[in-house]
């Protein structure tokens, strides 16, 4: 063993110096192995067989999606691994970990690491960034990348005493379950906000005193497209916005003045149309800025509004796949990169509106809800810095 230097932060009362231990001579290393698949007395049994691909982030892991049977594991190099044990992902995704809640095997994809009374397996997952690292590093092959179980047997790791390991590990639980509780939070309001765009803009439901129908207009009653261009360059290169988030681009290229009077100006309240087509968007989509006054790219058409309109309404209702999918369905032809916009027929695509009393309770509900996924993702993404700052300076 070996002495090493001490971290930055420590709890109170210990002051021992870590000890750079190999991993392979403070746990057991353990592959897995798959049975044969064509023997049915093998499959569908009690004993969890997880495969890399079920290694998803989550802490711990308790059903595997195929199982086997006690004459499979027995017939094959699968190992069944004591509960605790710490599954670490040998190929395909490398260096992935989970803690196994009940006694399991896995397959061939596997080193993973039974821990005993000496070594905290809540520590050893805490120390996953490090150890991933490490796999990534050194793993090997020609076919596919893969490291070896004499290479985790060989990672050296720095040890403190058993009391502290579990002192750190508690504490990374806590922050991870801290972490994971937002993330739910989040999750379950993403999932409020989709089912009230989904029944408010079906008109499904309504807000009490609402009655009327809502009214059909055709889309060039509510926005024209801009023709403004920066031909004075009153924007330069730091005022060119991303579609996507409508924030200023964080990557773009010194350009010559005559290619940037071509940018086309976006006002607040203007929308622009973004012509990339994905699983959530079939033929694009239209994004509304609600940043800052700035500058796009002539290829992203932009329209201004032309009468009165709830920004909070229409941000939500003009991005609305639900909404959108048919009149782009009819204005939109595919192209090489992306997908370019009829103005002419986009113009005479009809659009249900309601009153703009109606507009502003929509929009306000709807951004209530987005604000309260913000303020969750910020403390996300807080207790995630708080998370990488302890493991800097509590852990060696």
């Amino acid at each position: 063993m070996t002495e090493i230097k001490q971290p930055k932060l420590r709890f109170s009362g210990f002051t021992d110096p870590w000890e750079q231990r190999k991993l392979g001579d403070v746990t057991r290393i353990i592959g897995g192995g798959t049975p044969d698949s064509h023997n049915p007395q093998y499959w569908n049994g009690e004993v969890n067989w997880f495969t890399p691909t079920e290694i998803d982030g989550s802490h711990y892991v308790k059903f595997s999606k195929r199982k086997i049977t006690k004459e499979g594991l027995k017939k094959s190099s699968a190992k069944l691994l004591p509960a605790g044990s710490v599954l670490l992902t040998s190929r395909a995704t490398i260096g992935d970990m989970a803690i196994i809640l009940k006694p399991s095997a896995t397959n061939q994809g596997f080193q993973s690491i039974a821990t005993n009374a000496n070594i905290s397996n809540e520590f050893i997952y805490a120390m996953e960034p490090k150890i991933k690292a490490y796999a990534l590093k050194h793993a090997a092959g020609s076919t596919f990348l893969e490291i070896s179980s004499h290479e985790v047997k060989n990672m050296k790791i720095p040890f403190p005493s058993y009391d502290e390991q579990s002192k750190l590990g508690d504490l990374s639980v806590t922050i991870g379950n801290l972490i994971a509780a937002n993330q739910d939070k989040i999750n379950q309001l993403k999932q409020l906000k989709k089912l009230l765009m989904q029944k408010i803009f079906s008109q499904e439901w309504r807000f009490k005193g609402f009655t009327d129908p809502w009214e059909q207009r055709k889309f060039e009653s509510l926005f024209r497209k801009s023709r403004i261009k920066n031909i004075h360059l009153k924007y330069s290169e730091s005022d060119i916005l991303s579609v996507a988030s409508m924030e200023p681009s964080a990557n773009h290229r010194h350009s010559s003045d005559e290619y940037m009077k071509s940018y086309n100006v976006i006002y607040i309240n203007d929308i622009a149309f973004e012509g990339h087509t994905s699983k959530e968007f079939k033929f694009g989509r239209f994004v509304m800025n609600d940043r800052q006054d700035g500058i796009v790219s002539h290829v992203f058409d932009v329209f201004r509004p032309i009468t009165k309109l709830s920004p909070k309404f229409i941000k939500y209702f003009i991005h609305d796949e639900a909404i959108m999918q048919k009149p782009l369905l009819f204005s939109t032809s595919n192209a090489r990169m992306l997908n370019s916009l009829n103005v002419g027929e986009l113009n005479n695509q009809i659009l249900s509106i309601p009153s703009i009393k109606e507009q502003e309770k929509i929009g306000k509900i709807i951004n209530v809800t987005e604000f309260l996924i913000a303020a969750n993702q910020k403390k996300v993404d807080q207790l995630k810095q708080l998370k990488k700052y302890l493991m800097q300076n509590m852990f060696v």
